[in-house]
């Protein structure tokens, strides 16, 4: 396709926002004609052109039209490539991407989220500064509460758990915001995609002394973490057994009794049984030991209640 290769091995300069205007075009109508040719776009570079263009025009605001249609085409162009990615973790492309968060347009809002999600995951120091400079942690925040879309939710959590697992401390300024509140509600009433992500920003919130202490104060935190395992997904259940075994390692006695009151051995006991990955099965070892003494304390004659006498701990030496 000719047009592929003309993208490819067009040099970009400033000035040639009109060319650019001339090349989104083509793009949208050649995407909007086949899955072939969307398919040939993604193949053929156009991802890292693109945020070429929206690199070099990011510090025009008379061009914010054109950037929004960059960053439209840009969400379906994925695996963008950590080298575009990189074009728009430069300060100026940040700092437009962090604008557009705050459009009053949803499908910009949703657009934007996406994209960030996408450049935090680089995990690099000077993107985060970026991050906090541009106050995203609120408009992050903001675009969940709006409900925007499942979608919009969705980038939002992960960026959210990137961002608090790279830099820990930044979990304070999410719980001012009523992060908190937030995440509990989405593991409730959310979907699944969303729960999973949602479990992972709980996990990711834990971190911190003062994320677990904030976590320990809702009573709803630990039966929710029970029930979630392993109903939602091989992710969630990851979190969920991350989260109590962080809560149970500084909460001592307490939240040990309390999560073997509400079943937390025996689902977490499946949880070796099933294929989840080494990290997984470790944390789940280990929670094991630390309620295994409570677990025996609490046992009765009733079956529901019991642990079956097969269940020795034989297979937790081994993994030990």
């Amino acid at each position: 396709m000719m047009f592929m290769k003309s993208v490819e091995n067009y040099p970009l300069r400033r000035r040639d926002y009109e060319k650019c205007e001339e090349i989104i075009e083509r793009i949208k109508k050649l995407e909007k004609e086949s899955e072939k040719n969307r398919k040939c776009i993604n193949e053929n570079g156009v991802a890292l052109v693109l945020c070429d263009c929206f690199e070099k025009f990011s510090g025009d605001e008379k061009l914010t039209y054109l950037l929004k249609e960059i960053l439209s085409l840009l969400t379906w162009m994925v695996p963008i490539g950590s080298e575009g990615l990189k074009k728009l973790a430069f300060a100026s492309s940040f700092r437009c991407v962090a604008g557009l968060l705050r459009s009053t347009d949803d499908s910009v809002r949703e657009n934007a989220a996406f994209l960030l999600k996408e450049i935090l995951s680089l995990d690099e120091t000077q993107v985060l500064a970026f991050a906090e400079e541009n106050g995203v942690a609120g408009s992050f925040v903001k675009l969940i509460r709006d409900s925007v879309s499942s979608s919009a939710t969705n980038s939002s959590l992960i960026a959210i758990s990137h961002m608090v697992f790279q830099k820990p401390e930044i979990a304070s300024e999410f719980l001012e915001i009523d992060l908190m509140n937030l995440t509990l509600d989405m593991i409730i009433n959310g979907e699944n995609s969303v729960c999973e992500k949602a479990l992972a920003v709980l996990d990711a919130i834990c971190e911190t002394s003062r994320g677990r202490e904030e976590v320990r104060k809702n009573a709803l935190v630990m039966p929710l973490l029970v029930k979630k395992i392993p109903k939602v997904s091989e992710l969630a259940t990851r979190s969920s057994v991350s989260v109590i075994l962080k809560l149970c390692k500084t909460g001592k006695a307490f939240a040990v009794e309390e999560a073997v009151r509400l079943g937390a051995f025996q689902k977490v006991f499946l949880v070796l049984q099933v294929g989840y990955g080494e990290e997984t099965k470790e944390k789940a070892t280990e929670l094991l030991k630390m309620m295994n003494n409570t677990q025996m304390k609490l046992m009765s004659d009733d079956e529901d209640d019991c642990v079956d006498s097969s269940m020795d701990f034989k297979y937790l030496k081994k993994l030990s």
